[in-house]
């Protein structure tokens, strides 16, 4: 009789890190509103470049009940949408927080155009976030060029 031996590592290879999983509801509400947005059809991201963070990239994924309405659905795009974000993770830099919301063409979309709609629009949306951060600076240093602003 042949008896296999489990082995269960501490994470699976095929799983986002701990680490870059964004879990807390106001780091999304903050990656909302604070972040830049770029879109394509199957795909929006919302991106937030904050430097003073030490932290890890953070991503985290939203997909809607209203754009997909089956369970089923939104776990595969969900699935689908992790898998390709791990390849992009080592471009991601410090301090930068992305939120990948589905829209409901991704999920008849392939998983091939899903990684490269992220390829495509996550270094926009960096670049876009960071320049977002730097406009904001100089209003977060001196209040007193907020109050004139408005």
């Amino acid at each position: 009789m042949l008896v296999a031996v489990r082995v269960a590592p501490a994470s699976a290879p095929d799983v986002l890190p701990r680490a870059h999983r964004m879990v807390k509801p106001a780091d999304f509400t903050a990656t909302y509103r604070r972040g830049a947005t770029v879109a394509t059809q199957r795909i929006v991201l919302h991106v937030q470049a904050d430097k003073s963070l030490k932290q890890p990239a953070l991503v985290g994924f939203v997909v809607p009940k209203k754009a997909i309405p089956k369970a089923t659905g939104r776990n595969l795009v969900k699935r689908r949408l992790r898998h390709a974000m791990q390849a992009e993770l080592p471009q991601l830099p410090d301090g930068i927080r992305v939120v990948v919301r589905a829209q409901a063409a991704a999920l008849d979309a392939s998983y091939q155009t899903l990684v490269a709609d992220l390829h495509h629009k996550l270094p926009l949306g960096i670049k876009r976030a960071e320049a977002k951060a730097e406009r904001q600076k100089p209003l977060e240093q001196n209040p007193g060029l907020k109050e004139e602003a408005q």
